[in-house]
């Protein structure tokens, strides 16, 4: 199975499940909203960061917010697999679209790149320009790179983004110079 399928696979998995979830809890409770990009009233959180979208949030009793996140494990059949991607090797372990941890060898030489990632696939501007089945087609939030010893990891939810953004994510740690990635989950 190529990266591409591997990746799809996974995306459509979660999609699927995010979609019945989704659509449980607003049986439930219809003033549920999902998907809403909010701001951390955190300072200290670098841009782009500090953005999110919770998978789905509603007042409670109390009125104040609460938030669900709607979490599929991976799947247990998933088996890893190595790819030769050229500049580097990939691979691929068990992961949830939910929960993916990308783990390099070397540092990014413009966490720029990394940002404007972020920034386009989060949709910072809240454009709707990934919007796809009613869905905001959006990854839900990241984490800054940290270092772990001699390795970088980063670590995101890739929320209802397709396929293609995190097929692109790898292709960009490629092209820093990276000559091991593993996607794996947490």
């Amino acid at each position: 199975m190529s990266i591409e399928e591997v990746i799809r696979r996974e995306q459509n998995r979660y999609v699927s499940f995010f979609a019945g979830a989704r659509a449980a809890l607003q049986k439930e409770n219809p003033n549920i909203q999902s998907e809403v990009l909010i701001t951390l009233k955190n300072e200290e959180a670098p841009y782009p960061y500090r953005y999110m979208r919770p998978d789905a949030m509603s007042r409670n009793d109390e009125g104040k917010m609460a938030f669900s996140m709607l979490h599929q494990g991976a799947d247990p059949d998933f088996e890893t697999s190595r790819y030769d991607c050229g500049t580097f090797r990939l691979d691929i372990h068990p992961f949830a679209w939910s929960d993916v941890q990308l783990i390099f060898d070397k540092p990014l030489t413009d966490l720029r790149e990394l940002d404007d990632w972020i920034t386009r696939w989060l949709d910072v501007n809240d454009s709707g320009a990934h919007e796809h089945n009613g869905l905001s087609g959006a990854v839900h939030g990241f984490s800054p790179v940290e270092q772990q010893g001699p390795l970088w990891i980063l670590m995101g939810d890739m929320g209802t983004a397709p396929a293609e953004a995190l097929i692109e994510l790898l292709s960009l740690l490629g092209k820093h110079g990276m000559s091991h990635v593993v996607l794996a989950g947490d």
